[in-house]
């Protein structure tokens, strides 16, 4: 396939309006069902139209989504957005898709809540921590930029509040979500007070990995405000930390979710 839609792409050249309008009558970017290592390989798939695919993932969740989900066979379902992305696919016919036929650069930002959920499936959140940090810092700049709409904000927000949801990593190295169920989940750069309250059963704390000083100080402000548009409660890095170990665990949960003491 890769071989054909080079070969409308030279054509269209001379011919691109009359091509154009033949390929959008229909669905026309051929999806296998499986991967494909040789050309000659003969797979089944199905015809998916541009607004259906998009072209690559700059997180790199869903190639590890994708990685691990093969080896036990959870990815075959083909509306999941981890089979729609082509450059794995047709490398080389970014132009083609992108600037010619119009598929999307990138994954719509409120479709990775989604990958997060297979995620968490399929990982320990020690083994994806990094990734879900990846997500993260893209929605983050999405909630700058503009792009992270007020719906988007809402949907998500909607999803890390039901049960179905567990796709923060915490530092007991489990998934969870903003679900009562789960206690009070919340956000804090203090690496020595996560330690401490490490094994409570009322407190959790989000982990993003090992991170350097550099890089917690590079993600802490634009993280603040992420965790706060979403309604994840956020330990302040001016807090007292002897005043809290001298407080028991009810006054750990009010003061995380008012930010004072």
């Amino acid at each position: 396939m890769s071989k054909l839609y080079g070969l409308i792409w030279n054509e269209m050249a001379t011919s691109r309006q009359k091509i154009m309008e033949e390929l959008m009558s229909g669905p026309f970017i051929f999806i296998p069902y499986t991967s494909v290592s040789r050309y000659d390989d003969v797979v089944c798939g199905v015809l998916l139209s541009p607004c259906e695919v998009y072209w690559d993932d700059s997180t790199g969740v869903v190639d590890q989504v994708k990685e691990i989900g093969h080896q036990s066979g959870s990815t075959k379902r083909i509306h999941s957005p981890l089979n729609k992305l082509l450059c794995n696919i047709y490398p080389g016919l970014r132009g083609f898709f992108v600037n010619e036929c119009g598929v999307h650069e990138a994954l719509p930002l409120r479709s990775y809540i989604h990958i997060l959920q297979q995620l968490s499936t399929v990982s320990l959140p020690s083994q994806a921590a990094d990734r879900v940090l990846q997500v993260f810092l893209k929605w983050a700049d999405g909630l700058n930029s503009g792009l992270l709409t007020i719906e988007d904000v809402t949907y998500l927000k909607e999803c890390l509040s039901k049960l179905e949801f567990p796709v923060l990593p915490t530092v007991q190295d489990k998934w969870a979500s903003l679900h009562s169920s789960f206690g009070l989940v919340c956000w804090c750069d203090d690496e020595e007070l996560k330690t401490e309250f490490k094994h409570s059963d009322n407190l959790d704390f989000l982990y993003f990995g090992e991170l350097t000083e550099v890089d917690q100080e590079k993600f802490q402000q634009k993280l603040s405000i992420l965790m706060k548009t979403l309604d994840i409660s956020v330990i302040p890095f001016y807090l007292n930390c002897r005043m809290l170990r001298n407080s028991n665990i009810g006054v750990i949960m009010t003061c995380t979710r008012t930010g004072q003491l």
